[in-house]
């Protein structure tokens, strides 16, 4: 509240229907339906733990799907069919759940340290233990998941003094720069309230937090905690019971319930992430602008349509958050290689290209419709870092690669990027040939993704690029498929752009000049390739104005 004596009368919105949001993946909207038609069962006040107890008693899940479903929403994990094995470590009260990581890296020695929601009552036991894979799964590295003791049992400081312990624990085998943090709506109150304990007591802070949609403030005075009560999956009262729960009588100003009244400048480098119908967005968005007033870096991801935890771990924005998390513990924990010293040297020397990479990436992240009269261009990591507003001034520039993609992946996607552009360019087939894809299955997606230009788009003008030279060794796989991708142009009226005239080698690899790696393009071979690109593009527009930028 404002410092005066002025207490304003609240502002009375009318009954309203909201309509769904159009801006989202169609899994995302076809699970927000789900989430938002589930029953809101009214639950105890928090005053009342008999009646807490019993109600979780009979709420728990029981079947293998409800186990793994209840974890997905408690750790923000993705689906995936792999299940990696779990052991257990104990220390004190507490179990830890611990899984691999998922790439068979044994000498991976990071670890995420990850605390479960379910609003500090819900996520434990055999949910943990699933919960651990998961976490593994979805971001990448070895996981520790703590399953701390909960209420009505044990409130307020039991799980904190769980996380303590555990992570001191971690420590004996861990150096903290080597640690990354996570936890999620009440999993990220325990990890934040853990950062301020920590620094108390003189322990070593982890590399880095990853928080998704932390509940930071139990005094409820979020201005999302009133705007989007009823718009949420998870009404705000519910969580309101559940912290009054979780306190159990202790004062919710104190920063080990309330870590945002803490001195956050203590903290790592935080990425958080929230919706737009999270009911906690304003807790995320106040601890994200208190971390940049402390001088800490900080990130925040704010997803389209979410509700509190996206998307239950089922559609593509899950997917993206995932991928946010998992880029930003590489970035402050690299994998191998390098002593911390020699990494902070590097991360100075190549700052510069790193933020505009990663602003690049974070623009082809959203997946909102292209705007009218942009050009677009589609494809895979090779799009991923051009920088296109730049060699395009002044002309309007959807950048959509994203990286790692394959192309059935980018097919998946194609028709939420189409919405009439000037012009549409493709690049497509250099993670299919990595990834040992067979030669008919790229050209039957590429087809289908020129195919659906072509519904969605009219006749735009479409460039489609030869597959970029790789190593030599490719060299014969990329010259068939270059050969057909040929074909697929004049197939459906779009040019053909010949990328191996500039930037090949007699062998079939990129020139040295133009690369880093003899995979990856440098600034001078993005020009390169913008240079063969643009007349192909201004030979064939009709907007006046687009042609005229490039």
């Amino acid at each position: 509240m404002a410092d005066n004596d002025v207490t304003p009368e609240p502002l009375v919105i009318p009954e309203r229907k909201i309509p769904w949001p159009t801006t989202i993946s169609a899994e995302a909207l076809q699970m927000s339906q789900f989430l938002y038609g589930l029953p809101r069962t009214p639950e105890p006040p928090g005053t009342d733990a008999a009646a807490w107890a019993r109600m979780l008693k009979d709420s728990a899940p029981t079947t293998p799907e409800q186990i793994l479903g209840t974890a997905m929403g408690t750790v923000g994990g993705v689906r995936t069919q792999r299940m990696l094995p779990v052991s257990e470590v104990t220390v004190g009260e507490v179990t830890v759940f611990t899984a691999p990581s998922p790439h068979d890296d044994a000498a991976d020695d990071r670890v995420l340290f990850a605390l479960h929601g379910g609003g500090w009552t819900d996520g434990g036991g055999e949910v943990s233990r699933a919960a651990a894979s998961l976490v593994a799964t979805t971001y990448g590295l070895p996981a520790w998941v703590v399953d701390y003791r909960m209420p009505p049992e044990h409130p307020y400081p039991a799980a904190l003094d769980d996380c303590v312990a555990a992570y001191r624990e971690l420590l004996t085998s861990r150096d903290a720069s080597r640690i990354a943090v996570f936890g999620m709506s009440a999993g990220g109150n325990l990890a934040a309230a853990l950062m301020l304990r920590l620094a108390a007591e003189g322990v070593p802070l982890p590399a880095a937090l990853l928080l998704n949609s932390p509940a930071v403030d139990l005094t409820g005075q979020g201005d999302t905690v009133e705007t989007h009560r009823l718009g949420d999956t998870i009404p705000s009262g519910r969580l309101t019971e559940r912290a009054r729960l979780y306190a159990g009588g202790h004062d919710v100003t104190d920063p080990g319930l309330s870590p945002l009244f803490g001195d956050v400048s203590v903290f790592p480098p935080t990425t958080l992430i929230t919706g737009t119908r999270d009911v906690l967005q304003s807790d995320t968005v106040r601890l994200h602008r208190a971390l940049r007033e402390a001088g800490v870096r900080a990130e925040l991801h704010v997803f389209e349509g979410a509700p509190h935890g996206l998307f239950a771990g089922q559609a593509p924005e899950d997917r993206e958050a995932a991928r946010e998390l998992t880029a930003f513990v590489d970035e402050h924990i690299p994998l191998h290689g390098f002593e911390q010293r020699d990494m902070a040297f590097y991360l100075n020397l190549f700052a510069p290209m790193l933020e505009r990479q990663k602003a690049m990436r974070n623009s082809q992240l959203q997946e909102v419709d292209v705007p009218p009269g942009a050009l677009l261009f589609l494809g895979d990591s090779i799009t991923e870092q051009g920088l296109w507003s730049e060699w395009f001034a002044g002309s309007p520039v959807a950048n959509r690669g994203v990286g790692g993609e394959r192309s059935d992946e980018v097919l998946k996607r194609t028709g939420r990027e189409l919405n009439s552009p000037a012009a549409v360019s493709l690049l497509i087939g250099t993670n299919d040939l990595t990834a040992e894809v067979a030669e008919d299955e790229i050209v039957a997606n590429v087809d289908a993704i020129l195919s659906l230009v072509r519904d969605r788009a009219g006749d735009v003008p479409i460039v489609v690029s030869s597959v970029m030279p790789r190593t030599a060794e490719l060299r014969q796989r990329i010259e068939s498929l270059n050969a057909r991708y040929h074909e697929l142009a004049a197939k459906h009226g779009a040019a053909f752009l010949d990328l191996w005239r500039v930037l090949a080698t007699d062998e079939g690899a990129i020139k040295q000049e133009f690369s880093l790696d003899e995979l990856h393009l440098t600034g001078p071979g993005y020009a390169a390739w913008v240079e063969l690109l643009r007349p192909e593009l201004v030979g064939s527009l009709t907007d006046a104005s687009v042609s005229d930028a490039l």
